[in-house]
C-alpha cells in the first residue's frame, strides 16, 4: 500500500521566504521520511498502516508500520514495529484490547482512536479504521 495524498490537495506551495515546495515534493518528503513498512498484504494481513506512536514520551510524534488481521466485528490484530525495534501484536476483541508485550497494558479510547501505552515507554493511537476497515 502506498501513501497518497487526499484528492483534495490541489496545488499546494508553501509560501516562505526560504522555503517553495510543490504538493509532488512536500508528498516525496513525506514519503522519504516513513520507515519502510515491513508487513505486506496478501499472505496474511488485510491491510498495512502507519500509526502514530512514540517511545518514551507520550507525544506520537512518529510513525510506526502495521500489518492489519481483521476478524469481524471489531475482532482485528494490529501487528506493529516501533522506532526502537520492538515488535507488539494488539488484540481487539469485544471492545477490549490485549497485548502480546509483557508489561503494564493502559488503553482508553476517544472518539474513533485506541490510544494505548505499556510500561509508560511504547505509546500508540490505533484508529477504528485500522480495526473495523473503511
Amino acid at each position: 500500500m502506498s501513501f497518497k495524498p487526499a484528492n483534495n490537495l490541489k496545488a499546494l506551495t508553501i509560501q516562505n521566504p526560504d522555503v517553495n515546495i510543490s504538493e509532488e515534493k512536500f508528498t516525496q518528503n513525506l514519503i522519504a521520511d516513513l520507515p519502510k513498512n515491513p508487513y505486506k498484504i496478501g499472505d496474511y494481513y488485510n491491510a498495512t498502516a502507519y500509526f502514530k506512536c512514540s517511545v518514551g514520551d507520550t507525544n506520537h510524534g512518529q510513525q510506526c508500520p502495521g500489518g492489519i488481521v481483521r476478524r469481524g466485528n471489531g475482532n482485528a490484530s494490529v501487528v506493529v514495529l516501533y522506532p526502537n525495534g520492538y515488535e507488539v501484536q494488539y488484540d481487539f476483541k469485544n471492545g477490549n484490547v490485549t497485548s502480546t508485550y509483557n508489561g503494564d497494558l493502559n488503553w482508553g479510547k476517544s472518539d474513533d482512536e485506541w490510544y494505548i501505552g505499556i510500561d509508560n515507554k511504547l505509546f500508540i493511537i490505533i484508529p477504528d479504521a485500522a480495526v473495523y476497515g473503511g
